[in-house]
């Protein structure tokens, strides 16, 4: 797994210029030697893999979980990142260790090619995505998901499995606010990770004219 910190990231900013999607990223990555945990900084490139068969730039899209709490859910949504291409992004408090083993379970031997971006707050997430356009998914929206006209860059949030996003979080992005369909209404919610897949594919599906 490739893991980012955006605090450091965003330090080098001025260096690497003001593009929200940058070509080349500084990384630091852990690994033990003993008893220790020895960082070694390096610098990737971070790109699409639909990039190159569009004859386009750099570019890709994100997922964010605002503070989830069950690890196989955000296992699953990593393989589906690591399939995809699009960078996954977790905010706020986390319901478990990064090194949980249920978690690492569900990515089976993805996690080295998932990129993962931990961010301590939702505002630090914003700040790190400024110009890139973030979309919230509710049980609470009636507008159907496959409403969104998706582009590229373009950011899928959402909530924690026992409350979903805060509602102020709503408020502000409802201009961009959608909810899968359950016809039967019989259940609350559907599982994360199944949301997740079900919105990541039809962005794709959209991006590039399945």
């Amino acid at each position: 797994m490739t893991f980012l910190h955006a605090a450091r990231l965003l330090r080098h900013l001025p260096i690497v210029g003001k593009a929200p999607l940058l070509p080349r990223k500084e990384c630091v990555s852990f690994k033990r030697d003993g008893r220790y945990r020895v960082a070694t900084i390096h610098t990737i490139l971070i790109s699409s893999p639909w990039a190159a068969t569009r004859g386009r730039g750099v570019e890709m899209l994100h997922v964010a979980l605002l503070e989830p709490e069950i690890p196989p859910n955000t296992g699953n949504i990593a393989r589906l990142c690591a399939a995809t291409g699009a960078t996954l992004h977790l905010i706020g408090r986390l319901g478990f260790r990064l090194d949980d083993r249920h978690l690492k379970r569900a990515g089976c031997d993805f996690w080295p090619e998932v990129m993962m971006v931990r961010h301590a707050t939702l505002a630090e997430f914003e700040t790190f995505l400024p110009e890139n356009r973030i979309f919230c998914f509710t049980a609470r929206s009636s507008v159907p998901y496959t409403r969104a006209r998706y582009q590229d860059g373009d950011c899928l949030l959402f909530g924690k499995e026992s409350a979903g996003l805060p509602p102020e979080v709503l408020k502000r992005y409802s201009a961009r606010t959608f909810g899968i369909p359950m016809p039967t209404g019989k259940v609350r919610s559907l599982n994360l990770a199944t949301a997740v897949g079900i919105v990541l594919y039809e962005a794709l599906r959209q991006l590039e004219d399945w």
